[in-house]
């Protein structure tokens, strides 16, 4: 049995995303709002990632009550929706359930497959003369660092899944330094063809050098510093041409070119810069500036 036809939990339904190549495509840019700030911020930020053609949104908030992400999905579902976007929730199954379009869920948070199991009763979808014509999707994410956590969580009903960390960042301090470009195409040949996106110091070069290494996209915490949406394209473009010159015969030790010994250095020594832009102020946020985020 390949690595695609892994045996999923007994009797769960199907993954809400047959079509693993469109789901790839979606995941090129999936940036991160967190909704612990004021709601004009959260919506402005929104509003800007969605229209400069994010199609899937994540909301999470680590430290508050789960008030304002209740709050977060009301007003942006709706925008997401009239984009042809996914809404996904960091950590709360019982709040994406009812507010979003999925859940994303860490190896602490568990249960990937009690989240698959639970989309067999998501209400169905229904046509003009009410006969039932599918399932309401319902995603599920999970965040992996090592092929055995990968191969666990995409048998137990997985949709994409997430290297996570890839390099050291501010916001997830006790993370460590990452698993690396090399634990990026561990995972890749553990599961080739899986939507697999690549989270934790995505900037510039490094976007290339993961999509390179194998991931289909990259994640990231919309904030002062971060890649705008199209900027973030255009790397994880750049990329997938390193990654297919590579598979031609080409220069295997593409990913690793990619990066510069300046972005080497900020990868080992931790970037000062991130470290700022992680402590700048609500009054520093610029949605609106070029479709930066």
């Amino acid at each position: 049995m390949s690595a695609l036809q892994a045996e999923p939990l007994a009797g769960y339904d199907e993954r809400s995303t047959s079509d693993l190549s469109a789901w790839c495509a979606r995941l090129a840019v999936y940036p991160i709002l967190n909704v612990a700030r004021p709601w004009h911020e959260v919506e402005a930020w929104g509003a800007a990632l969605l229209g400069a053609g994010a199609r899937v949104l994540q909301v999470r908030d680590k430290s508050a009550s789960g008030s304002a992400l209740v709050r977060a999905c009301r007003r942006l579902r709706p925008m997401a929706e009239r984009a042809g976007a996914w809404l996904i929730v960091n950590d709360r199954l019982d709040i994406a359930w009812d507010f979003a379009d999925g859940v994303h869920l860490g190896q602490k948070d568990g249960g990937v497959a009690s989240a698959r199991w639970r989309a067999r009763s998501r209400p169905r979808i229904e046509n003009q003369t009410q006969e039932t014509v599918g399932l309401r999707p319902f995603l599920v994410g999970a965040s992996v660092q090592t092929p055995d956590e990968a191969r666990r969580a995409w048998a137990d009903g997985a949709d994409y899944l997430s290297a996570s960390p890839v390099f050291g960042t501010p916001t997830k301090a006790n993370a460590g330094s990452g698993i690396g470009l090399a634990g990026v195409s561990r995972l890749r040949a553990a599961l080739p063809g899986v939507p697999l996106v690549a989270i934790g110091g995505m900037r510039g070069q490094r976007i290339a050098a993961v999509v390179a290494a194998g991931a289909d996209g990259v994640a990231y915490v919309a904030a002062p510093g971060a890649p705008s949406v199209a900027d973030a394209r255009s790397w994880v473009a750049l990329g997938r041409q390193a990654r297919v010159a590579g598979d031609l015969g080409g220069d295997p030790s593409a990913p690793a070119a990619l990066l510069t010994d300046d972005v080497t250095a900020s990868v080992v020594a931790g970037s000062a810069a991130e470290r700022r832009d992680s402590r700048a102020t609500p009054a520093t946020l610029r949605p609106g500036a070029g479709g930066r985020a």
